[in-house]
């Protein structure tokens, strides 16, 4: 097993929401409001609001810049999608997860149908040689230039396939960019679900040989 460390780390989720709305429906001025206030949402300010589309009835998308441009959360007639980037430390983490949480809770999730979660992490090895040791074994033959890997596996404790891609980094020397998808159902607690997303992400590199803790404790 290959002990490494994360140098940066990106989560996304793409929620359905349970029926579509219209903007009237949604009650975008008061979702607005809610993210505004640093109790309920961000307390991120107004003009980092925007409605995009004024289109009547299912046509419209509203947005809004999280963390100074780290995050960014877009709400549509059918479905909440949040991302966020940069994440280093297990106080980011925090941060991270009580973004989902508190946006989760500003909205009605649909009780059935199946969300999405993606996690990236740049993973940085002590040498370009290190790196390329680990990625060989991908390579299918000779003429793989620049080996990695595409799969799905299965982990403890999450009831859907997670699909793993593996390859160079373009963004930090001597790493591989790591990234994991897979689906999952509605909660009824969604704070302790939220929390095993990095466990997800370690998880699912330690079938591949890599100690990777994602944010580990100070």
């Amino acid at each position: 097993m290959i002990a490494l460390a994360v140098e940066t780390f990106a989560l996304s989720v793409d929620v359905p929401l349970e029926s579509p709305q219209s903007l009237q429906q949604a009650q975008i001025e008061s979702f607005a409001q809610s993210l505004c206030d640093p109790n309920k949402g961000f307390g991120i300010r107004p003009a980092q609001c925007q409605l995009v589309n004024r289109d009547s009835l299912y046509q419209w998308e509203f947005q809004a810049t999280l963390f100074d441009g780290n995050g960014t959360l877009v709400r549509t007639a059918d479905r909440l999608r949040i991302l966020i980037r940069n994440a280093r430390t297990s106080q980011d983490w925090h941060v991270l997860h009580q973004a989902l949480l508190r946006s989760f809770n500003l909205v009605s999730i649909h009780p059935a149908a199946l969300s999405a979660l993606s996690i990236q992490g740049q993973i940085r090895f002590p040498s370009p040689m290190a790196r390329e040791t680990f990625l060989r074994p991908f390579a299918a033959g000779l003429n793989i230039a620049r080996p990695g890997f595409l799969g799905s596996v299965r982990i403890p404790d999450w009831e859907h396939e997670v699909r793993v891609l593996i390859e160079d980094s373009n963004v930090v020397p001597n790493a591989i960019s790591a990234g994991i998808d897979t689906p999952f159902s509605p909660q009824r607690d969604w704070d302790s679900f939220i929390e095993s997303f990095p466990a997800v992400f370690e998880n699912a590199l330690n079938l591949l040989g890599l100690s990777v803790p994602v944010f580990p404790q100070a």
